[in-house]
């Protein structure tokens, strides 16, 4: 897919995976719209990329973001959810604050964050949800996060054949353990 002039928005990319998947779409030529909680640090790479970005907090109402979404910029081609955390303790060592966090900024935001950007997706659009090898294989030790991905691995999947008939894809990414120190010391 040629991504010049395509316009993609990146959720939690003001960090690590995010982080390093602007840098890579920028070298491609898409016109990149950030989000991320972290101002400053969701500035300094807006500026570094030449990207428009804007401060939110998915936790808060995912559906305002898309309208911000569609009155400055009409349309997008792309959607990356990638926001995300996990706390990797035992569950009965996880508070219920963190399992309900987790449980809003892991599913509930990207999905009710895509529903509200559907409209703005044409035919040949994509969505793209950043899952992980835990939504897959589980581990100790990471319950409450290892539910999340695998909510966002079927979402994805069904959303996948809902979409097909409207042109617009659906991909999910898997990836396992990442050093997003690694993913800095290889920046060029």
């Amino acid at each position: 897919m040629q991504l010049i002039n395509r316009t993609i928005v990146i959720t939690g990319a003001s960090s690590g995976l995010g982080e390093a998947l602007a840098r890579t779409l920028h070298k491609e030529g898409a016109n990149l719209i950030l989000i991320a909680r972290r101002e400053d640090r969701l500035q300094t790479l807006a500026s570094e990329l030449q990207a428009d970005y804007l401060v939110y907090d998915l936790e808060k109402a995912p559906e305002i973001l898309a309208k911000t979404l569609a009155n400055r910029y009409g349309r997008i081609d792309i959607l990356i959810n990638n926001a995300g955390f996990g706390e990797f303790s035992f569950l009965d060592d996880t508070s219920i604050e963190t399992i309900e966090s987790m449980h809003r900024i892991n599913v509930l935001s990207p999905v009710r964050l895509t529903k509200a950007c559907l409209p703005l997706l044409k035919e040949g659009g994509m969505i793209v949800n950043v899952a992980s090898q835990a939504g897959k294989l589980p581990t100790p030790k990471s319950t409450i996060y290892c539910m999340t991905k695998a909510a966002m691995l079927q979402f994805s999947n069904a959303l996948r054949l809902e979409l097909r008939p409207k042109g617009i894809h659906v991909m999910t990414v898997n990836p396992g353990p990442v050093s997003y120190t690694h993913l800095r010391a290889h920046e060029t």
